[in-house]
């Protein structure tokens, strides 16, 4: 059973483990590279500073995380990001349940919107937001890049 808690700083080292094995497959696809690969420990502390960590466990262990924290340019959004699953876990509805539960947390805080950003170049992963009621509403462009490289994507949670 796969039980959904909040997290902090303690959990940073299982974080770690799990966002690196989740986006592995990607390490050699994506351009720019993920920020993920650049994530430590402390870095992750860090983000716990100004982020909410949210986290899906399996009894005692961490199979699934997110980080979730008020959008800095339209702060009626609350924004998610680093969702990650480990691969052992994948398509068994945990980020399903995730994203349901940062959805729940923003009603009940009064957001307006729920917002993530996904690259264009993951169409599933592009899919997996769209069945969940996300859509696109801009793209955004990496630093150094002239082209988009990730679409913005949102739902109404009101």
């Amino acid at each position: 059973m796969i039980k959904i808690e909040e997290g902090g700083v303690k959990d940073c080292t299982a974080v770690l483990t799990v966002i690196q094995a989740a986006f592995a497959p990607y390490k050699d696809d994506l351009q720019p590279p993920s920020g993920v690969f650049s994530e430590t420990v402390q870095s992750l502390t860090t983000k716990c500073e100004t982020n909410t960590l949210l986290l899906a466990k399996q009894d005692t262990n961490v199979v699934s995380c997110l980080f979730y924290t008020p959008q800095q340019d339209h702060p009626e959004n609350l924004y998610f990001g680093r969702l990650a699953v480990l691969p052992s876990h994948q398509k068994q509805g945990i980020a399903q349940q995730l994203v349901t539960q940062v959805e729940q947390i923003a009603r009940e805080e009064g957001y307006e919107n729920v917002v993530l950003y996904v690259r264009k170049a993951l169409p599933a992963n592009v899919a997996f937001f769209q069945s969940c009621g996300y859509e696109i509403y801009a793209e955004g462009t990496h630093k150094g890049f002239t082209e988009p490289t990730y679409y913005k994507m949102a739902k109404s949670v009101q």
